[in-house]
């Protein structure tokens, strides 16, 4: 019963203000105060039902509420933020190692929420995964990605919260996404990036972490325009790494895939200790002979840079993990220079066993290289070629190609073989993954866009086809990320019947799924009110 509550009251308060399938919205239902209502109802129906999951599930809840009530409520926003967090701020003296994973992960998932909010909240949760007692096995590496994420969160608005955050990630562990907040907290504020650069550096060479430091090579030498005087700084430190014992060095030898295509450019920023590192190179490949007993192994494949010279390099192996590795450069090569249909040509030819080795990056490049191919052929006005490129698509992976190029058939001004391509993805989508979750959701947002008063019906299939599929899930423990983030859904999917969608949210059988629908909801009631707000004073500036 508690799940129909919101429908209920909605029926008790607002008899007349409701909307039926099939009808515009009334008078009542534009008005500012109908939709702060709504998110009111919804909002009492999340705290309900947060008191009957676990504490660490109920303080994300509280912590997505805040998001979202933030700009609109200064109230009881930073109020649910703060419980949230002295929830996972409190922890038994005899804490399991499962439970304290469990608190943790909540905690990274509050600071991803907290950064863009309140500085004093993020600070305190940043203090939290920064206690030595906490950073135990892998949770050391999960602490710095979400300190790190939580930099992202913040960059653009605040790059030097990003910056404090991204030295605390440093300092925490291995930060998966580091790359990424230097690139773009250079681009906010380039003191501060190569600060921060310079910090990751000294951290890399101090640790001997060849990941980080890889990763600053790359970006010193291809994606920054970092200065001369940081990039000598770089081959120096690379060129330490080729020195210290024989093991040192061998796993030195690592690098060698990457830095060999550098070597012309450390030369000349750095030409002593790039002779360093040319040698030390040398050695590496000798070594490597030695101990090869395939021809394909005494050099890297780096400087194989055609697509015609990877296919030759493929036909030459014997060895199928680097035949898979050499087709699958070659596929996505063809894909880059936009030559689409040699790419599909490519990752057609691999037989069972190649596929196999792929895995699902296969079938992932196959869709997405035959969307790419298809909205080519359809920008040339050639139609014919869309339909061929989409029907050949292995029927598995034909419904995300229909999904995608419906909307640029749509942007081409042509709704309705949009909509035509919608119902033939809609009838070949079955939730049997939990990866189609996201893509079913995807759908319901074009028919709301393009058929917005089948957008219903798409939906109860959505919520169908999860029951079925999740009908074991009845909660879930907050880790990850996303872990209840809102599912975003527009605006035009609610306005021709409310009742209906709110009908069908409330019987969504998995917990985490239903609140992560009705937050979604909560945003758009929200956003909806404010837009009325903003309507009405326009009209208002503009008649006096």
């Amino acid at each position: 019963m508690s799940l129909i509550r919101p429908l209920f009251l909605l029926l008790l308060v607002l008899p007349g203000a409701l909307v039926c399938v099939g009808q515009e919205p009334g008078p009542k239902s534009k008005n500012r105060d109908f939709w702060k209502l709504q998110a009111n109802l919804i909002t009492d129906q999340i705290l309900q039902e947060s008191k009957f999951v676990n504490p660490l599930d109920r303080a994300v809840l509280w912590g997505r509420l805040a998001a979202i009530w933030w700009k609109f409520d200064r109230e009881r926003a930073p109020k649910w933020l703060n419980e949230a967090i002295d929830v996972v701020d409190s922890s038994p003296k005899e804490e399991s190692a499962s439970d304290r994973r469990r608190r943790l992960s909540s905690l990274r998932v509050l600071l991803s929420i907290a950064a863009p909010l309140d500085r004093r909240s993020s600070n305190r949760l940043a203090g939290l995964l920064s206690r030595n007692e906490l950073n135990v096995n892998d949770e050391t590496s999960q602490n710095a990605d979400a300190l790190v994420q939580a930099a992202l969160n913040v960059v653009q608005s605040d790059p030097a919260r990003a910056a404090e955050l991204g030295s605390a990630c440093l300092r925490a562990g291995k930060c998966l996404s580091f790359s990424n907040l230097l690139v773009r907290l250079r681009a906010q504020n380039k003191n501060l990036g190569d600060a921060l650069f310079a910090e990751a550096l000294s951290r890399a060479s101090a640790t001997t972490d060849l990941d980080l430091l890889t990763s600053l090579t790359i970006m010193a030498f291809n994606t920054l325009p970092a200065s001369s005087e940081l990039r000598k700084h770089i081959v120096v430190v690379v060129s330490r790494q080729f020195s210290g014992d024989d093991q040192h060095i061998t796993r030195s030898c690592l690098l060698t895939p990457v830095l060999v295509p550098l070597l012309e450019q450390f030369a000349i920023a750095e030409p002593q200790a790039a002779s360093i590192v040319r040698n030390a190179l040398i050695q590496c490949r000798r070594v490597q002979s030695s101990r090869s007993e395939d021809a394909d192994n005494v050099w890297p494949d780096f400087p194989l840079k055609t697509v015609d010279s990877l296919l030759e390099a493929a036909n030459k192996t014997a060895n199928i993990e680097k035949k898979v590795v050499y087709l699958g450069r070659a596929a996505y090569l063809a894909a880059g220079e936009k030559n689409f249909i040699r790419a599909l040509s490519i990752l057609d030819a691999f037989n069972e066993e190649e596929r196999e080795q792929l895995g699902s990056v296969w079938g992932n490049w196959r869709w997405e290289f035959a969307s790419s191919a298809a909205i080519a052929c359809l920008k040339q006005t050639d139609r014919y070629g869309m339909d061929k490129i989409i029907a050949t698509t292995p029927v598995r992976l034909r419904a995300f190609v229909q999904l995608v190029v419906a909307d640029e058939v749509s942007n081409a001004g042509d709704p309705a073989g949009a909509i035509e391509l919608l119902e033939a993805s809609r009838k070949a989508f079955k939730l049997d993954t939990r990866d189609l979750f996201d893509w079913y959701l995807s759908l319901v947002r074009r028919y709301a866009k393009l058929a917005p008063n089948e957008g219903v019906a798409v939906f109860r299939e959505f919520v169908t086809n999860t029951n079925q599929f999740r009908q074991s899930e009845t909660t879930t423990d907050a880790t990850g990320y996303d872990s209840y983030a809102p599912v975003e859904l527009p605006a035009a999917l609610v306005e021709p019947d409310l009742v209906g969608i709110l009908q069908a949210t409330s019987q969504i059988k998995p917990f985490e799924i239903r609140m992560r629908i009705q937050l979604g909801f909560l945003k758009t009631f929200l956003e909806l009110g404010r837009k009325v707000n903003s309507k009405r004073r326009s009209a208002s500036q503009f008649g006096s």
